[in-house]
């Protein structure tokens, strides 16, 4: 368990090839991908932006299941 903006979480860290392979095996086609893109006046410090551009806090997958 962990702090994480402003509460108590566990934290589990995935593979994006991860998340793609369990949809498709449970049926489902990805249809989009996008990964949160930090924007510099949304951190107070260079080397913060930095890492957030390189490891995004967000991973947003549309799927949906053939009928």
């Amino acid at each position: 368990m962990t702090n994480w903006l402003g509460g108590t979480v566990r934290k589990y860290h995935r593979t994006i090839e991860g998340y793609f392979h369990l949809l498709q095996a449970i049926g489902f086609q990805v249809e989009q991908l996008r990964e949160a893109c930090p924007r510099r006046d949304h951190f107070q410090d260079v080397p913060t932006y930095e890492r957030r551009k390189r490891i995004p806090l967000f991973l947003i997958l549309s799927a949906r299941k053939p009928i």
